[in-house]
């Protein structure tokens, strides 16, 4: 509760005020007023640049997700097995990764797209919460039949929800 408070605080703070609409009379006289009154000041103006660098970072982030989508639907076909990959993709990757893995491979490699791909991508990462492992054994057995991750924002549809239907 306190937090919501501090936010909805925060939020009023960061409301601009127009000039003059309290009387001048009424600006506090008392030093340890004024100070309150200066850093209440300063807080709104820096309300005011956070949501203004909120609003540029979600605007980048909609340029991020706007110029990747044809990066990850080509990941994708190639992953799936759609699509075999492009000498400059190939070429693009980096070598130090893949050094020393000149060789013909030790198994026989005619699966469709890159199996398993998912479940070594989310392994490779540390997925903790609260300093326990998000993955299990179970959730690593589904993650070898795991084809295709994506995010997408869900806006919920009240008539999902109704009691109508």
């Amino acid at each position: 509760m306190a937090a919501l408070m501090q936010r909805s605080r925060t939020l009023l703070a960061s409301t601009p005020r127009a000039p003059f609409t309290r009387a001048m009379g009424s600006l506090p006289v008392n030093p340890l007023m004024r100070r309150l009154a200066a850093v209440d000041g300063l807080q709104t103006q820096y309300s005011l640049l956070e949501d203004a660098m909120l609003v540029k970072q979600r605007a980048l982030e909609l340029e991020l997700k706007a110029q990747s989508k044809d990066l990850i639907k080509r990941r994708q076909s190639i992953v799936s097995g759609e699509s075999e990959p492009t000498e400059e993709e190939v070429e693009g990757c980096d070598f130090e990764i893949f050094a020393g893995n000149d060789g013909e491979p030790t198994q026989d490699f005619d699966a469709k797209g890159i199996p398993g791909f998912w479940k070594g991508a989310l392994i490779g990462y540390d997925l903790n919460i609260d300093n326990k492992p998000v993955l299990n054994i179970q959730d690593l057995e589904v993650l070898d039949a795991l084809q295709e991750i994506r995010v997408e924002k869900w806006d919920m549809v009240e008539e999902e929800f109704s009691n109508d239907g």
